[in-house]
């Protein structure tokens, strides 16, 4: 049972979690941001968001608290995309960093240089994005705490004793559980035509 959650638990809550969504906003930061604003901007949004949805904090307490902080750290990966990159005014994929030297890192050649070796063709665009909507609706058919340790160890990288940790499992409990997840997504997925082998 989680404790009730009020400002001083949050805080607590986000000082425990704050150096994994610190390195999850880094991992999933759009580079057309960095001119706008940094990954702790996007991780202090977070924050801002749980203290105004506290209620949401207590709800659903099957669901683990640190996949609670992940899915406002996503809306608010969203809500600064929007913002700075949909906007009529001052367009971010206009602006160029003049101040850096050529060829490094920031500058925007290097930029355009890895832009062009990511390029696939619109098909594969396609295919690819058709498979990960279809992935991403079967993994959430599954219950809550096997989503959870998939979402935590396949998609966002974490370590099995990360996972633990953020989940607040017993390396017992999260190997079954993990076994189990991939066991049912497996099984959910082989009557799916775009993922057989």
């Amino acid at each position: 049972m989680q404790p009730p959650a009020d400002d001083s638990f949050l805080t607590e809550q986000y000082q425990r979690f704050h150096g994994s969504l610190l390195t999850l906003a880094e991992r999933y930061f759009n580079p057309m941001l960095r001119s706008r604003c940094s990954p702790e901007d996007i991780v202090q949004d977070t924050y801002a968001a749980a203290m105004k949805r506290v209620g949401y904090f207590r709800e659903h307490p099957e669901v683990p608290m640190y996949c609670k902080w992940r899915t406002l750290l996503f809306q608010a990966l969203g809500a600064a995309e929007r913002r700075h990159l949909q906007s009529k005014k001052r367009d971010a994929f206009c602006e160029l960093n003049l101040t850096g030297a050529l060829g490094s890192e920031s500058s925007p050649g290097s930029y355009f240089d890895r832009l062009a070796a990511s390029v696939t063709s619109p098909q594969s665009k396609v295919a690819k994005m058709e498979e990960a909507e279809l992935l991403m609706r079967e993994l959430n058919a599954l219950p809550p705490d096997e989503c959870s340790v998939l979402t935590l160890r396949q998609l966002d990288g974490y370590s099995a004793a990360e996972c633990t940790e953020l989940l607040d499992m017993t390396d017992k409990s999260f190997n079954t559980c993990y076994i189990r997840a991939l066991r049912h997504l497996r099984k959910r997925l082989k009557d799916l035509p775009e993922f057989r082998l």
